[in-house]
C-alpha cells in the first residue's frame, strides 16, 4: 500500500489496511465494554470526514473538537485531520446553548486567518450525538456520489501542514504539524516497543499535547489497541493487560495499593496448584520443612502478583516524579516503573530511564532521536516534534531548570516542564 509519508491520516489508513478486524479501541465494562475494530474505526472516520467536507470544511480550516475523551471524540479528531483540517483541542464540552455539527463559532480561538474556528461537538449528550450522526449521514451521501473523495482528501494532506492546536493559556497555543506528531509517535513507539497488536493504556488527557501523542495516537498510528476511558484505575490495568502503560502518579499509587493488597497465601496456593508437577511438594504446606519449596514458590510469587495486576512484562512509564518508597514498593511486586520527562512543547517524551537504572531523581538518557546540549545558557533540547515557533533556527529549545548528570536529564524538582 503506497502512502504519502509523515501524516496522521496516512498512518491511520495503513493500520486499517493492515489489520482490519483487529481491535483498535477497547472500553472497560463500566463504559459498556466491547471493542471497535480497525475497519469500524476507519469507516467512522471516513464518513465524518466526508461529512465535514460536504459541510464546507477547507484544507487548513480550524475545528474545535469538544466533548470528553471517548470514541466520538477520537473519531472526530481523526476525521478533521483526514479532511485536511486542523484539530483544536479544548477540555470543556460545548455549552448547552451552542449548536454542534461543525457550524458553531468559538470566541478566543484564532482560525486560519486570525478568525474564529468551527466547532464540532463530539460529546455524549444528545446534541453532540445528533450532530455527529448528521455529519455521518452527509458523509455517506458524498461517499456514494464520489467514492474516491475520501482517499483524495487525506492523500493531499501536506506533512508540514498544521495538524493540531493545543491552547496553553487564554491567548497562547502550541501548533503541531503532521510531521511533528508522527515523529513524536514513532519516537514513543521505539521507546516502548509499540507495534501492531500492542495494547496501550495511558492516563494523560488527549486535550494536552503529550496526551495527544501518548493516549490518543501512540496505539492508533502503530496498529495497536488503545484503552478507551477518561478515568484510568488499577482495575483497568488488570482488565486490559497492556503491553505499555504511561501513567501519572495517581495511577501508580493505585497500582501499588492493589499489589500490596494481595493475599500471599492465596497467591502461593494458586502457584503451587499451577506448578505442582515442577515443585517438590503438591500442597500449600510451607512450614519449616518446606524451606526449599518456599524459595521455589517465591521465584514465582513476584511475577504472579505483577501478572495479576496486568503488568507482567509491561513497559511501565511515569510522566510525573515518583518518590523512592513508591518505586521500591512497586518494584518489590515486580512492577518496574521508568521515570520519563515529557514536554508539552514537543508533545513527546524527551528522556526516559533504562530498565537497568530505575530510581527517583533523574529522567534517564535522551529518547531516540532527541539531542541534549549543555552550554553556558543551560540545557537545550532538539527533537523532531517541536511545536511551531518554539525552537530556534537550528531546532533547539531551552529546558529551564534542567541539567545533565552522567548522561541523564535532571529536571528541577523532577517535574515535567509546563
Amino acid at each position: 500500500m503506497r502512502l504519502p509519508p509523515e501524516t496522521v491520516p496516512a498512518l491511520l489508513a495503513a493500520a486499517v489496511h493492515r489489520t482490519p478486524e483487529a481491535p483498535a479501541l477497547r472500553a472497560p465494562a463500566r463504559d459498556g465494554g466491547g471493542a471497535t475494530s480497525w475497519s469500524e474505526l476507519g469507516e467512522l472516520v471516513r464518513h465524518v470526514a466526508l461529512g465535514l467536507i460536504a459541510d464546507g470544511l477547507e484544507p487548513g480550516d480550524r475545528v474545535v473538537v469538544t466533548g470528553a475523551d471517548g470514541l466520538a471524540w477520537r473519531v472526530a479528531d481523526l476525521a478533521v485531520l483526514a479532511a485536511g483540517g486542523v484539530s483544536v483541542t479544548r477540555a470543556a464540552p460545548a455549552s448547552a446553548d451552542r449548536p454542534g455539527g461543525g457550524r458553531g463559532r468559538v470566541a478566543g480561538v484564532a482560525g486560519r486567518s486570525a478568525g474564529p474556528a468551527r466547532e464540532l461537538d463530539a460529546g455524549d449528550r444528545p446534541a453532540g450525538v445528533a450532530a455527529l450522526a448528521a455529519l455521518r449521514e452527509r458523509g455517506r451521501a458524498l461517499d456514494g456520489a464520489e467514492p474516491d473523495r475520501f482517499e483524495r482528501s487525506w492523500r493531499a494532506v501536506d506533512p508540514d501542514a498544521d495538524a493540531a492546536v493545543v491552547p496553553v493559556s487564554d491567548d497562547g497555543e502550541l501548533v503541531f504539524s503532521h510531521r511533528a506528531l508522527v515523529w513524536a509517535v514513532r519516537s514513543l513507539a521505539q521507546v516502548a516497543g509499540v507495534g501492531p497488536g500492542s495494547r496501550v493504556l495511558a492516563t494523560v488527557p488527549p486535550t494536552r499535547a503529550v496526551g495527544r501523542t501518548t493516549t490518543h495516537l501512540l496505539a492508533l498510528l502503530n496498529g495497536g489497541t488503545a484503552w478507551l476511558t477518561a478515568e484510568v484505575t488499577a482495575d483497568d490495568v488488570a482488565a486490559f493487560g497492556p503491553h505499555v502503560v504511561v501513567g501519572d502518579r495517581a495511577l501508580w499509587e493505585d497500582v501499588a495499593r492493589r499489589v500490596a493488597g494481595h493475599d500471599p497465601g492465596r497467591v502461593r496456593r494458586m502457584l503451587l496448584e499451577r506448578h505442582r508437577r515442577s515443585l517438590p511438594v503438591a500442597s500449600d504446606d510451607l512450614g519449616p520443612a518446606g524451606r526449599l519449596e518456599r524459595r521455589a514458590v517465591t521465584r514465582w510469587l513476584v511475577p504472579a502478583v505483577a501478572a495479576d495486576a496486568g503488568l507482567a512484562g509491561a513497559v511501565a512509564v511515569s510522566l510525573e516524579p515518583l518518590p523512592e518508597p513508591l518505586l521500591r514498593a512497586l518494584a518489590g511486586h515486580g512492577v518496574l516503573v521508568r521515570l520519563a520527562h515529557a514536554d508539552e512543547r514537543a508533545a513527546a517524551i524527551l528522556a526516559i530511564q533504562p530498565e537497568s537504572g530505575i530510581g527517583a531523581g533523574t529522567a534517564g538518557p535522551p529518547a531516540p532521536g532527541v539531542s541534549v546540549r549543555v552550554d553556558g545558557d543551560g540545557v537545550a533540547v532538539r527533537a523532531g516534534s517541536v511545536a511551531r515557533g518554539v525552537a530556534d533556527d537550528r531546532g533547539w529549545f531551552a529546558l529551564p531548570g534542567a541539567g545533565l548528570e552522567g548522561g541523564r536529564l535532571v529536571v528541577a524538582g523532577g517535574a515535567p516542564a509546563p
